[in-house]
């Protein structure tokens, strides 16, 4: 057999070259880690956002279905979507704030103070805004447009 070679050594990687290797992963955790909470923080916000759009739409097209007027109110943590009964307004979907999201502030006063209402054609009493926040201070505004009650998240 002349075309066979027969190795003495063995082949591998030695210690040192492993923890050089480990070492240099390690470092680069250590710098994109940060800046990857950053990022998810941001995602957390926009994720908030349009989850709370599409519940104020839910909302907004439940007064059209059920020919019922509609409301959705808002306190710092949660916020809940409400029926009209025909008497009081019954709550039907509470919804708590995720990643330590909050509503700094609304703009709604016709209706009551942190609420807005839909009529059984889906148009709002009112239009205004809602301002989140996150635990890095970066805010998102969401803005209901007065007539057709478009939702905008800026």
């Amino acid at each position: 057999m002349t075309g066979l070679r027969r190795r003495d050594s063995c082949s591998g990687y030695s210690l040192l070259e492993l923890f050089l290797v480990m070492g240099v992963i390690l470092m680069t955790f250590t710098i994109v880690l940060p800046r990857m909470a950053g990022f998810t923080n941001a995602w957390s916000l926009d994720t908030e956002a349009n989850r709370m759009r599409a519940k104020i739409r839910q909302a907004q097209q439940l007064a059209i279905t059920k020919q019922k007027p509609h409301r959705v109110g808002w306190n710092s943590t949660a916020y809940s979507i409400y029926e009209y009964n025909g008497t009081f307004f019954s709550a039907i979907e509470n919804l708590d704030m995720r990643n330590n999201v909050t509503v700094s502030s609304t703009t709604f006063t016709v209706a009551g103070t942190d609420l807005v209402d839909f009529d059984q054609f889906g148009a709002p009493s009112e239009g205004g805004s809602v301002l989140l926040r996150d635990p890095q201070g970066k805010t998102m505004t969401l803005i209901i447009l007065e007539v057709t009650g478009k939702v905008n998240v800026l």
